[in-house]
């Protein structure tokens, strides 16, 4: 889980820019939620949004090649 945790730092700065800007949820950032909620389903499974929106999301950036 600790591990979780460091990958959500680094998407948020990845976002913000090195948290140099606000941020904001915009469709990129669901796109990198998208990703990093699906390489940690084993251990987290999103009620809001429904899981299906998340695997949607992570699926489409996957295949845009975003990484974090």
């Amino acid at each position: 889980m600790e591990n979780y945790f460091e990958d959500v730092c680094k998407v948020l700065d990845k976002l913000t820019d090195g948290r140099k800007t606000a941020f904001k949820m915009n469709l990129r950032a669901m796109l990198y939620m998208g990703v990093l909620m699906n390489n940690y389903r084993n251990d987290i499974i999103a009620t809001s949004p429904p899981d299906a929106a998340i695997k949607t999301l992570g699926y489409i950036g996957r295949l845009i090649g975003l990484r974090y």
